[in-house]
């Protein structure tokens, strides 16, 4: 049976890669991706350890075309539809018990921990739909972007 990083790894090798990167990008970008999923390293020690600046990494995500897409992909591909099912399910579940007074923090930190990635994979969706970068910034998107957002939002699509 394979381990979660072996299984990461193989949907990773599904995702496709945009043609302009180049195999430096691809490699960072797979490796901040199973850092994200998994490792949660400091993103002071993962640049360290991949011999990279955090300056050039953000560098990347704004500049270079297509890689913040890929990594965005490569985090949610490997996002099992069952767990993101499990995720909705819970979300209902912290609800009802945002409104009770004996609700447990244990409870709610156990999801928190387990499914961390899938809450990560969520955020950066989020961001992304609303044009914002990591830091919460907003991005510069075109009229027409904002547009099919906004249509997409309004016929039930995208949540």
């Amino acid at each position: 049976m394979a381990t979660a990083k072996e299984s990461i790894l193989q949907i990773f090798e599904k995702v496709e890669i945009p043609l302009n990167l180049s195999e430096r990008h691809i490699q960072i970008a797979k490796s901040y991706a199973l850092n994200q999923l998994n490792e949660k390293a400091s993103m002071a020690n993962w640049c360290k350890d991949n011999e990279l600046s955090t300056k050039t990494f953000y560098a990347w995500k704004k500049d270079v075309k297509g890689f913040e897409e890929y990594v965005n992909k490569l985090i949610g591909d490997s996002v099992d539809t069952s767990v993101k099912e499990a995720l909705n399910a819970m979300d209902l579940h912290v609800m009802k018990l945002a409104y009770q007074t004996n609700v447990s923090p244990a409870e709610i930190k156990i999801f928190g921990d387990y499914f961390g990635y899938a809450l990560e994979a969520r955020k950066r969706q989020y961001l992304k739909d609303n044009g914002l970068d990591d830091s919460g910034n907003k991005q510069t998107i075109s009229v027409e972007e904002k547009r099919n957002k906004l249509v997409e939002r309004l016929r039930g699509g995208k949540q």
